[in-house]
């Protein structure tokens, strides 16, 4: 069974959520001058129009009459996404006001909308992935319930100890690194070194500062499709909490990215080389998982191939569940 990659215009819908969804203080007053709240981005629909294009942004954009009558109103915007699968520099989106369009009729009875006619800002989102998984993921979708299953029985003779990470993890403090942390994370194949074990647990300066930006986590109710820059962003206090525990000797990515993910379970994604090697991942990691997260397509997967998943297995966990066990069996 072959499924189909997800149409542009679904990843330029993505894209432009990225940015209608950012910290940027253009976008900040464009949702706070329509009353939306970060988490109800969905509502900016009823103000916008969205154009996707997989190459260059063109110089005009026709329009209905629908379309050019609502540029009257104060509220209304146009997105324009373009070079949606540009490698390198990535896509481009384009916030256009009312104030600053213009609009001109045509031959055909419709109307055009001049690019670049009026001062306008353009952002470059994170882009996704450069492999687009879901279709084999979809057309693999009995043997990783299979997989899944197993990766969460209780039989020892199939079973990974990566089952017990979520039992392990609640027994924990979810402000302070706890040995509960380190415990859980032997479960998914990597250790603490001691010596770094020995920094986070015992009384000292640095346990105090590790314990002081694990306080002010978001809340472990944040998931990472819901989350905004602020959350996981370069500037966040997830990426400061990450950049110091990078510091210490034996302390590399993955280790790092599991020992988060054992404090924020729902937030910070797990990288682990086969991943990074089945979604052809960069340096970027943290938005473009959260771009891949919000997938429709894989969210409906998830949901069909986790039915016998613990109920306290968050989204995201499950996800990395699935894209492990596919790409251990490649």
């Amino acid at each position: 069974m072959t499924h189909q990659r997800e149409t542009i215009e679904e990843t330029g819908a993505r894209l432009a959520r990225q940015v209608l969804g950012s910290d940027n203080e253009e976008m900040t007053d464009l949702r706070a001058q329509r009353g939306v709240a970060f988490d109800r981005l969905g509502e900016l629909e009823q103000f916008s129009e969205l154009k996707v294009y997989d190459g260059p942004e063109p110089a005009v954009i026709s329009l209905t009459g629908d379309e050019a009558r609502r540029c009257f109103d104060d509220q209304f915007f146009i997105v324009v996404v373009s070079e949606v699968h540009r490698t390198g520099q990535g896509p481009a989106v384009r916030v256009i006001a009312p104030a600053h369009m213009s609009i001109q009729s045509n031959d055909t009875d419709g109307h055009d909308l001049v690019i670049g006619s009026g001062p306008s800002t353009v952002f470059n989102p994170v882009p996704p992935f450069p492999i687009d998984v879901v279709p084999l993921l979809l057309d693999a979708e009995d043997d990783i319930k299979c997989w899944v299953s197993n990766y969460f029985s209780n039989d020892e003779s199939v079973g990974f100890t990566g089952r017990f990470f979520e039992q392990m993890i609640q027994e924990s403090d979810p402000y302070r690194l706890t040995p509960w942390d380190i415990a859980a994370v032997s479960t998914l194949s990597v250790d603490v070194p001691p010596a770094v074990s020995a920094k986070i647990l015992l009384p000292g300066p640095t346990r105090d500062r590790i314990n002081a930006l694990v306080a002010l986590l978001p809340p472990t109710t944040v998931s990472l499709t819901h989350a905004s820059p602020v959350d996981v962003g370069d500037n966040s206090k997830a990426a400061e909490l990450y950049s110091l525990l990078r510091e210490f000797r034996g302390m590399g990515p993955t280790t790092v990215s599991k020992l988060l993910a054992a404090k924020r379970p729902a937030l910070i994604p797990i990288r682990d080389s086969v991943v990074e090697d089945l979604l052809g991942a960069g340096q970027a990691w943290w938005r473009p998982m959260q771009l891949l997260a919000d997938d429709e397509r894989l969210r409906v997967l998830i949901d069909r191939v986790c039915e016998r998943v613990p109920a306290n297995v968050t989204y995201l966990r499950r996800l990395d569940v699935v894209l492990w066990s596919f790409g251990t069996h490649l």
